[in-house]
């Protein structure tokens, strides 16, 4: 019997469930509006197998790059869910004036899952949209263009800056796709006014889901007690290391009104890929997924080392510096007992090196939130 269930375990896994149960909604979603809308058997038939073809393909390439590891069964789920309302929206489209809010599902579900997968998801649905409304090559070549440009751009509407840019990108987008479907022509009917009107919805409402998944994680523990734990068994110095780190980044993040809890949980986990692999943070970045961790916590441990890649926000900023000023004192009391420099001198120096480095670029530190941060780590590492 035990045989038996890790052949079960082993066969049924997330990604395969997720393709199941997307599989018989698609089917019931297109037997109900085919009959619904008189819609041939043959043209259900052709949509429900492109579909399930499709999606048994995406299973495939699911298990090969690996995202099976990193994505839970209720992300997998509420996946299902989402590209089940679009492919409704997108059998109502055929009857009604459903805009472009035929995309919203998908472009949600960019929020949640890789990008990659989520423009595969959206390459079948465009398909499906284009089938059910008898649309051309060129109409199908639009839509697919467009709903791609969004989905790689989300990862940008963390701020209001970005998301009224995403915006000005996404209308521009959308009249440039108009103007080419009809011909060139510039003057719009009142449904083409009405789709753009729809693409300005949605990109707001992308935001406004964006701005309620961080308030819901920032809900969530800090930090995950049994990551640490297992990190203070491994090592004891790296443990204290990585707390003194995130007490350190969570204080930093204070003077500057950035997100405390991040810099704090980043901090903490800056090296837990010490653990596992000699490459510590694509192993760290591979052991906080898998725990489900915040996205914007992995994107600091990812950009917190001043040799890969560069820090995209302040609180990633925040860590590379507490890491490398906490890292530089360790080493000079060991290795350089008789070393002549001034905490101010060494923190000041340590800041401008990472200017001259462009570190700072697009982690969005003003100058005068750098001085702020210079003056906090004098006095923080002073007292330590």
């Amino acid at each position: 019997m035990k045989k038996r269930d890790n052949i079960l375990s082993t066969v049924f896994t997330p990604c395969l469930q997720f393709v199941c149960i997307t599989s018989l909604l698609v089917v019931l979603i297109s037997f109900l509006a085919g009959k619904a809308y008189g819609v041939t058997q043959a043209d259900i038939g052709k949509i429900i197998f492109w579909n399930i073809e499709f999606l048994f393909v995406l299973t495939l390439c699911i298990e090969l790059l690996g995202w099976g590891k990193t994505l839970s069964t209720k992300k997998f789920l509420l996946t299902s869910g989402l590209y089940a309302a679009s492919f409704g929206v997108v059998w109502l489209s055929g009857n009604y004036l459903t805009l472009n809010f035929w995309m919203l599902g998908i472009l949600i579900m960019g929020l949640i899952i890789p990008s990659e997968m989520a423009i595969a998801l959206h390459i079948i649905l465009t398909i499906s949209y284009c089938m059910i409304n008898g649309l051309s090559v060129d109409t199908f070549i639009c839509y697919f263009t467009f709903g791609t440009l969004i989905l790689l751009l989300e990862e940008f509407l963390d701020k209001l800056k970005n998301t009224v840019a995403i915006l000005i990108i996404g209308l521009t987008t959308n009249i440039a796709f108009l103007i080419l479907l009809h011909d060139f022509a510039f003057d719009f009917s009142a449904e083409a006014v009405y789709e753009l009107i729809s693409t300005g919805v949605m990109i707001l409402c992308l935001w406004g889901i964006r701005m309620c998944f961080e308030a819901y994680e920032c809900k969530e523990p800090r930090v995950k007690e049994e990551l640490l734990n297992q990190l203070k068994e491994f090592s004891e110095t790296i443990y204290e290391h990585s707390i003194s780190v995130g007490e350190i980044s969570e204080g930093a993040a204070k003077q500057i009104h950035a997100n405390a809890d991040v810099a704090y949980a980043g901090g903490c986990y800056h090296e837990i890929g010490r653990m596992n692999g000699n490459d510590y943070i694509i192993s760290g970045v591979e052991i906080l997924k898998e725990h489900g961790v915040s996205q914007r916590v992995v994107e600091v441990v990812k950009e917190h080392n001043i040799h890969r890649n560069k820090p995209t926000s302040k609180e990633a900023a925040i860590v590379m510096l507490t890491d490398s000023i906490a890292t530089t004192i360790r080493y000079l009391k060991t290795k350089e007992p008789d070393f002549k420099i001034t905490m101010e001198g060494l923190i000041k120096s340590i800041f401008n090196k990472r200017k001259e480095m462009g570190l700072f670029e697009q982690s969005g530190l003003s100058e005068n939130e750098m001085e702020l941060l210079t003056k906090y780590y004098i006095e923080a590492f002073q007292e330590k």
